[in-house]
């Protein structure tokens, strides 16, 4: 509940972060939201096709996901259970109307 910041060794091959949330090698599972970072928004890569049960478990201080894919895409995301902080936020896709 005090994680701030996720780092990740550039040599690992199982796992990588960007801007402090931890992803597979591969970019296709978020693993990890660190729900004491004090960010509102964040991105998530187009590539995510899965989130891990409770990546986002506790992440109050988030208001805003910007989803670098389609709002399709994002419908077809796989969203593990207790990722209850995803409710509060705003999605907005590449496609949003602005």
């Amino acid at each position: 509940s005090e994680l701030v910041y996720i780092s990740v060794d550039k040599a690992n091959k199982t796992f990588c972060d960007v801007g402090g949330i931890l992803f597979t090698s591969d970019m296709t599972r978020l693993l990890a939201y660190p729900s004491a970072s004090g960010a509102s928004t964040i991105s998530i890569p187009s590539t995510v096709t899965k989130i891990a049960p409770m990546a986002f478990f506790e992440c109050n201080n988030l208001k805003t996901i910007e989803y670098q894919g389609t709002a399709a895409q994002w419908s077809k995301i796989t969203i593990g259970e207790m990722n209850y902080g995803l409710f509060s936020t705003s999605i907005i896709c590449t496609d949003a109307t602005k």
